[in-house]
This record gives C-alpha cells, sequence and structure tokens, in this order.
C-alpha cells in the first residue's frame, strides 16, 4: 500500500503516489452520536481541490446530522437504552430506585418485543399494535403509560443525538386501558400492582419517609 503523505496547509488532505504520478485522499476523525471514534477514509481524487470540495460536504453532512444517522442506522433498541442508561447513572440523573424501576420495565415489557431492533426499523403502526396488546393483556393505564415512558426516553434521545432522524412514536394513543382506581382517603402513595401473570410485581414506593412517620405514631 502506499504511504500517505499529508499535505500542508490542507488538513486532512493527504497525498500518495500511483503509477502515473499521484493522487490525493481524505483522512478525517470524529465522533459519532454515541461518542466513538470514527474516521472517514476516501481516496482517488485527481487533484486536492477535488479532495477538499469531498471533505467539506462530509463535514456539512456532519453537521446536518445525516452521517450520525447513516452511522447508527443499525443500532438496536436495547443498545441505545444501555448507552441512555449507563449517562444517566454517570451523571446521577437516575437514582437506584429509578433505575431498578425503569430495568424493570424495559426487561419485562420491551427488550422481549424491541431489544434486538434497530431504532430506525420499529413503525408507529408496530408501536401502536404493541401498546394495544397490553391494553388487551389487562393491564392498568397507569402501567401502560410507564412502559411507553421508558421507550420515549430512548426514542426521543435518539432524535435528540441524531442517531435517528425523527421519533416516529411520539404521541401514541393508549385507549380502553383500565384506570387506576381512586385512592382512599389517609393512604399514602405506596402502588403494588399485581399484574404479572407469572407473579411478579411492580412495586413503586414514594415518599417512604411518610411510612416511616406513620409508623413513629402508631
Amino acid at each position: 500500500m502506499a504511504k500517505w503523505k499529508p499535505m500542508k496547509r490542507h488538513p486532512n488532505i493527504y497525498e500518495y503516489p500511483v503509477k502515473n504520478g499521484k493522487k490525493y485522499g481524505i483522512r478525517f476523525t470524529y465522533y459519532d452520536a454515541e461518542h466513538k471514534r470514527r474516521e472517514y477514509k476516501k481516496s482517488g481524487f485527481r487533484d486536492w481541490q477535488e479532495a477538499e470540495v469531498a471533505l467539506h460536504k462530509f463535514q456539512n453532512d456532519i453537521d446536518n446530522g445525516f452521517v450520525n444517522a447513516l452511522n447508527n442506522r443499525r443500532t438496536t433498541v436495547e443498545a441505545y437504552y444501555e448507552v441512555i442508561r449507563k449517562r444517566s447513572v454517570d451523571i446521577g440523573k437516575w437514582r437506584p430506585a429509578t433505575i431498578a424501576q425503569k430495568d424493570m420495565y424495559f426487561a419485562k415489557h420491551l427488550k422481549p418485543v424491541f431489544g434486538n431492533m434497530a431504532l430506525t426499523d420499529i413503525s408507529r403502526q408496530q408501536y401502536q399494535h404493541f401498546i394495544d396488546s397490553k391494553v388487551k393483556d389487562g393491564y392498568a393505564k397507569t402501567t401502560i403509560s410507564t412502559i411507553n415512558s421508558v421507550m420515549q426516553i430512548i426514542m426521543n434521545a435518539a432524535e435528540r443525538n441524531d442517531v435517528i432522524s425523527k421519533n416516529k412514536l411520539k404521541d401514541i394513543s393508549i385507549e380502553g386501558a383500565k384506570e387506576p382506581k381512586p385512592a382512599k382517603a389517609g393512604t399514602t402513595r405506596l402502588s403494588i400492582i399485581h399484574e404479572d401473570s407469572k407473579g411478579i410485581f411492580e412495586q413503586i414506593l414514594v415518599y417512604p419517609h411518610l411510612l416511616i412517620s406513620a409508623g413513629s405514631a402508631s
């Protein structure tokens, strides 16, 4: 392979010898939406001007999000959930209880259906069918809304970071699901949902200090 020599005053443009003279190429390093280091490399240009035009076009495509969308078109739902999860944990955005809740909803409901699917392959019609199936299975509207909120976190972050061009699942319809029963007076916000046919609880504790206070008072 011919040795590439960087051109002075033309960053990321290289020249290399060929049989009948020399040609030019591009080597340009950048980071994609998932902060992975990538290199754009292209050769065969007749002169450095042609190579520089191609480089500027590529850089412009990056600025407009076209390159990230192309690089990440096969990013799966599970892979991107892990990206979001790691960042949210690293910056302290998700507390342990939040992590446990989202992990449970993702693993139990979303991963079996969408985990291995590319973000770009999920259609609105397909996702609506998934939500409707949860209604038919008898899940409460609050449960389905929480499942949907996890998926929306994934898709909104993917759109915001140019992994996908658009979140096609926004404002999905949740109709016909069971409404939550009114809370009795004096009860704390402790919800234990027995909706899993396999006997797994979905337990969410909110304001645990109220429970402690109530126990002390008795």
